[in-house]
């Protein structure tokens, strides 16, 4: 980024400072507070990232946007979108998508109740010491009024699926628990949703059970970039040989 992009950069965030005050707020989960922006509610820093890319943001064609509420799997999803994506036998410029048509979209739904419960764990460990704390029963009351991150995930769900209905080529609706229980099964519909779906070859070789390994908690946990948070340089793609031609 050379200077002038950043002179950029810290002025917009400089408006937004002046902006957020004028902004409805309510008791934050992760920090202080929450904000209204258009109808959901935000995190600080979430919202300044999310207006800035409302201004600078061009989605390709070939994008293909992971949804999630957080703690229902976001992580998970990401590293078997990844693994699919990065099976190097694959021409990537064979995808349909690559050439035309809009953008795709993959949801992942969780049942409230866990995601909840798994949420105000996780705010208890990072939520800022000097704050008040967080009570269970306050988030709930919270989240069953719309008011938590990202806006009322009531609407969020029945937004996507009504979605997956009207367009299944375009979005691909998942449930948390079913991907848990079933994880192969999925994989298949991810990856022919992607179009790269895996070949008789592959699923003979065992590149469907591999992928599952791969992005299981316990293989995720094992990656070196997930320990050190880094990569080294040249170092080749952390995929089984057996996805590999």
């Amino acid at each position: 980024m050379d200077e002038e992009e950043q002179r950029k950069w810290k002025h917009t965030y400089k408006k937004m400072e002046a902006f957020l005050s004028t902004l409805p707020r309510e008791k934050g989960w992760l920090s202080e507070h929450l904000f209204q922006f258009q109808g959901f509610w935000y995190h600080k820093r979430t919202l300044q990232g999310t207006i800035v890319a409302q201004q600078h943001l061009k989605a390709r064609s070939s994008d293909i946007f992971l949804v999630t509420y957080p703690k229902s799997g976001t992580t998970w999803i990401k590293a078997i979108a990844f693994a699919i994506m990065n099976r190097t036998h694959y021409n990537h410029q064979t995808r349909p998508s690559m050439s035309s048509g809009p953008h795709e979209i993959v949801y992942v739904y969780r049942d409230p109740k866990d995601l909840l419960v798994s949420f105000w764990h996780f705010a208890t460990k990072v939520r800022a010491k000097d704050l008040p704390p967080l009570f269970q029963e306050e988030m709930l009351e919270q989240f069953a009024r719309g008011v938590s991150p990202y806006g009322s995930y009531w609407d969020q769900v029945l937004g996507y699926w009504k979605a997956s209905l009207e367009w299944p080529h375009r979005v691909l609706f998942l449930k948390y628990d079913e991907m848990k229980s079933e994880p192969a099964v999925h994989v298949k519909r991810l990856a022919e949703f992607m179009g790269q779906p895996l070949s008789l070859e592959e699923e003979r070789d065992g590149a469907v059970h591999a992928l599952v390994e791969l992005c299981s908690f316990e293989g995720l946990s094992n990656l070196e970039v997930k320990k050190t948070g880094k990569r080294q340089a040249g170092q080749s793609l952390v995929v089984p040989t057996v996805l590999k031609k």
